[in-house]
């Protein structure tokens, strides 16, 4: 494809993105999630519980990368 014809399809693609946007921001399961979130974010024990999960997620990640089963449970 020449370099006009995807210069050509560019607006199309960002209408189709915008159109797709608008609709996932009025699921309401996103909305919910939406919602729960800015919860969460306010409850600060919450917040560091997921902070903490996050950073468990990422050692047991580095431990199977490494090869390192038993670290990874």
């Amino acid at each position: 494809m020449t370099e006009e014809k995807m210069l050509a399809l560019e607006p199309a693609i960002v209408a189709e993105l915008d159109r797709l946007t608008t609709l996932i921001q009025a699921n309401q399961t996103v909305q919910r999630f939406q919602a729960i979130e800015q919860t969460v974010k306010q409850h600060p024990e919450i917040a560091q519980l997921q902070t903490d999960i996050e950073a468990a997620q990422k050692e047991a990640v580095q431990a199977v990368h490494y090869n390192k089963p038993n670290a990874a449970r």
